[in-house]
């Protein structure tokens, strides 16, 4: 093989293409001068067919070429070997030759490149010898004897450049070299290299080899190529490439004329679940390894023209699958996108033509015959946010989901007039917020899209808005809206497009809604019926016997087909976003608070407080503020201005503002005005808590609660329970608890509601300060079930009620004190021991018996002899439970 600084003055060959003294094409029954030697010899319309005939050593020969060896110094043949036949070719002149290793078994045409060059090839070359021999390892090959082996020749050619007359390049990522020719069997490392060369050489194809890529930095396209490249897997075969970069095919630099197709682009942003992504890396997400959080954005267009994204499948990128800047003409069609934003820190979307970028000069407008970008017959699926976004810069962290969208559309900054757009016949699935939100855009279309979810809060279908938009004239001007089907929740708006409608020239028909508001109203018509046969399990085809709409339906089985070619199932990942659990588990893994270690917090120095939110304050939010780590601040460029609201609570100017989402704050601020801290020891709670815990959380940390903290552990059934999991860590309990239940429980039932690495408590009697148990009066037992990992058990060891319920607002113990034979009364009838428990302070129970002393009245008694100390006594009713201390002395 040549040298690669020899392959560039090929590259840079492009003035005068050279060609061939005498090319031969075999696509006329005829052998062209040349004759065969042990072969048999039939036709193709396009090739010659060699058959050998059980004799050593065929040929091929030629006894007036007449090629110029002075000029052309490269051989180039096309064929394609059955297995069995010749693994090496040698082209034999004279006394000398040159060989190269074929491939038999090939099920397409190979272009095998033998480079001439020698001091003996020179002058005209007149006889020639194509021998088909073996390859042994040497130059020459050893002698092949085959029987009934086709060989398949399309052409015969020598040339000056290598690239003279070639059709295809080849790359393989793994094991190719930028020095060699681009073959099949020595082919190209790197696809920009590939492209480079292909357009300085006018070839169209650049095909990928066989495999599955681990791509460990990003593929940047500079190229601008005067005719279409494009660039695909190798005929009949697939290609996998696999992302851990930002920006992973990148086209910027005035790149031009290039199509990727047919690939299957896995971001790998699946690796790390949701929980440990949360607990690990949202306060910290410069500890986030990209080996951990794959690729972010699959496409990224910058300033390049005529690019096309096609038929591939996109998936598992956190970020986006296509984000487009200063691209004009893009063309995305025909492709299978989903899993995609799911892991991000810091928001996504499915394709995204991006804010701040995309105008162009008036006098320079748009080929009126292109779409400076066209969106058309896609599948997007499964394509939401799960993580609150973040800009630690900003001063804030707003806890609410409103990324993700499938198809978003940011207003062009210049409001360009000289461009058209377009969205079609993509079907959009399974979303969580709007399916299709569009910003100010001239001359836009949407077109004969399908849109479907059942998600009840936030997954709008197709909206608009002008919020930022500050150009002059209308906003959508001659906007055009036809076709379009949507069925989402009743909840929901189907259409949400008073802007564009309400544009100049828009123009609007046969748009339907299953159910829903609509706006305007006349923008589509409500069926009240689903549009869908069977969307759920991915069938977009429309129900028969209603109008036509939505995507075309051979369009729908292009990309069921495709799907199904990447072994992609088309469902509903069915995620709920538990903000409860999102919210507590950040809150719990904020970097060293709360874990029992000082001066150990490189984000914030406390666990907040929570109060009505600064940023947020016309909605009602509600907020915790945290005292900011000084060197943090600085290292994340974190102003004063951005600190100080000014929005009328300067108490917290200075801390750092996290808005919680309002599913949370509703819980917090119920069970706030519920439940009080008994801080006298009378069992009325008299004081608010400071930290309340919801009790579902994944810890990475070690964690000890606050002494005035309430955890709260809520119990829907025998089966459903919140759960707090602090595996490999230790978890120190103090405050109180609160078990709520939401069922009526059966008895003899187990919740194991902490699960850690260790469990321990600061209090020495109980585990808890104190436990409040609401919608349950029977008996139960906490304890800590040591192993790994260690459990805090709840048992309800029965649920049997005395023969009344009783308010215990009045009830007193008496005699108290009492003697240790002595007994004690409570001023309640028709007690029984499963109403009354007694314990020791180390939380050990005493068995006792009861008599029903009179009317009014029940006595209890101590089993054995006690010795002097405090005890606690519980009661229990159907409503209610009380606790109270009880010496004996």
């Amino acid at each position: 093989m040549f040298k690669k600084n020899l392959s560039f003055v090929f590259i840079l060959l492009v003035t005068i293409s050279a060609f061939a003294q005498n090319p031969w094409t075999f696509n006329n029954n005829s052998l062209n001068g040349w004759t065969e030697y042990r072969f048999d010899v039939s036709y193709n319309p396009s090739s010659l067919i060699l058959t050998t005939k059980g004799q050593n050593n065929p040929r091929l020969d030629h006894a007036t070429a007449n090629v110029n060896a002075d000029l052309y110094k490269f051989a180039i043949i096309k064929m394609k070997v059955a297995t069995g036949g010749p693994s090496l070719l040698r082209i034999n002149y004279g006394a000398n030759f040159k060989s190269t290793i074929v491939t038999p078994g090939s099920s397409t045409f190979e272009t095998y490149i033998i480079n001439m060059t020698d001091v003996t090839w020179t002058g005209t070359v007149n006889d020639l010898q194509l021998a088909f021999k073996d390859n042994d390892g040497t130059a020459g090959g050893s002698t092949h004897n085959s029987n009934d082996v086709n060989v398949e020749i399309e052409k015969i050619s020598f040339v000056e450049n290598i690239y003279s007359g070639a059709t295809e390049l080849y790359v393989d990522l793994d094991n190719g070299n930028d020095n060699n020719i681009g073959s099949s069997s020595a082919p190209l490392l790197t696809i920009p290299f590939a492209i480079e060369t292909a357009a300085s050489n006018n070839i169209p194809n650049v095909y990928i080899k066989e495999g599955t890529y681990d791509v460990l930095s990003p593929i940047n396209i500079t190229t601008n190529s005067p005719t279409p490249i494009v660039v695909s897997p190798e005929l009949t075969k697939k290609v996998t490439m696999r992302f851990s970069s930002n920006r992973n095919i990148r086209f910027y630099g005035g790149a031009k004329n290039i199509e990727f197709k047919d690939f299957n682009l896995d971001g790998q942003s699946n690796t790390t679940d949701h929980w440990t992504i949360l607990a690990n890396y949202v306060w910290q997400p410069e500890l986030f390894p990209s080996a951990l959080s794959g690729g972010a954005i699959a496409f990224q267009v910058e300033d390049a023209e005529d690019i096309k994204i096609t038929n591939n499948a996109i998936h598992d990128f956190y970020q986006k699958a296509v984000n487009i800047e200063d691209g004009r003409y893009v063309t995305i069609k025909g492709n299978v996108i989903y899993n995609i934003a799911l892991t991000s820190l810091s928001g996504g979307h499915g394709i995204m033509r991006q804010q701040g970028s995309g105008s162009f000069p008036a006098n320079d407008p748009d080929d009126s015959n292109k779409y400076r970008w066209d969106i058309d017959g896609n599948l997007l699926f499964n394509i939401h946010q799960r993580i609150y976004s973040w800009v630690p810069t900003k001063g804030y962290l707003n806890m609410t989901l409103d990324e993700g969208k499938p198809i978003l559309i940011d207003e062009t900054p210049n409001h360009d007039l000289g461009m058209k757009a377009r969205i079609q016949n993509n079907i959009v699935a399974y979303f969580k917020i709007d399916g299709i939100r569009i910003k100010p855009t001239n001359y836009l279309e949407v077109l004969n899209n399908s849109l479907f979810s059942t998600e009840p809060t936030g997954a709008d279908g197709i909206t608009d808005t002008t919020t930022g938009f500050t150009g002059s004239g209308t906003p959508f001007l001659n906007f055009k809206c036809f076709n379009n089907a949507v069925d989402v929740a009743a909840s929901r708006q189907p259409y949400e497009l008073a802007e564009s409608i309400g544009s100049t020239g828009s123009t609007y028909n046969d748009n339907y809604a299953s159910h829903g508001p609509i706006a305007p109203v006349d923008v589509a018509d409500d069926l009240g019926t689903s549009l869908f046969k069977n969307a759920p399990n991915g069938d977009f085809t429309i129900v028969d016997g209603l109008p036509a709409m939505g995507v075309e339906p051979g369009v729908i089985t292009d990309l069921v087909t495709r799907a199904g070619s990447f072994n992609v199932t088309i469902a509903d990942n069915n995620w709920v976003n538990n903000h409860l659990k999102n919210a507590q588990t950040l809150f719990d893994n904020i970097p060293g608070v709360e874990d029992g270690i000082a001066n150990n917090e490189p984000v914030f120095l406390d666990a907040g407080i929570y109060d009505a939110s600064d940023l947020e304050f016309n909605k009602g939010r509600k907020s915790y503020y945290f005292t900011v780590n000084p060197t943090w601040k600085v290292s994340k460029g974190i102003s004063d201005a951005n600190l100080n609201r000014g929005n009328g609570l300067d108490v917290y100017d200075g801390k750092y503002e996290i808005v919680t989402p309002e599913a949370y704050s509703e819980w917090f601020d119920h069970i706030k005005s519920t439940y009080l801290r008994d801080t006298d020891g009378n069992n009325i709670g008299d004081t608010p808590y400071n930290v309340i815990r919801y009790g579902e959380s994944d810890i990475r940390q070690d964690k000890v609660l606050n002494d005035n903290s309430l955890h709260v552990v809520e119990i829907e059934s025998n089966t459903e329970y919140t759960t707090t999991k602090a595996d490999g860590y230790a978890f120190t309990i103090d405050g109180d608890l609160l078990i709520d239940f939401k069922y009526t429980p059966v008895g003899n039932e187990v919740f194991d509601i902490v699960t850690a690495g260790s469990i321990t408590s600061l209090n020495s009697g109980s585990l808890f300060d104190d436990v409040l148990v609401s919608g349950y009066s029977g008996t139960y037992t906490l304890e800590v079930v040591s192993g790994s990992p260690s459990i805090l058990r709840l048992t309800l060891t029965d649920t049997t009620l005395g023969n009344k319920d009783f308010n215990l607002n009045q009830v007193v113990l008496y005699p108290n004190p009492s003697k240790p034979s002595e007994g004690f009364n409570i001023n309640l009838p028709y007690l029984t021991k499963n109403n009354v428990r007694m314990f020791t302070t180390l939380g050990q129970e005493i068995d006792l018996s009861v008599n029903h002393t009179s009317n009014k009245v029940s006595h209890f008694t101590p089993s054995t002899t006690l010795a002097k100390g405090i005890y606690l006594i519980t009661i229990n009713t159907s409503n209610s439970t009380k606790k109270l201390k009880y010496l004996i002395d």
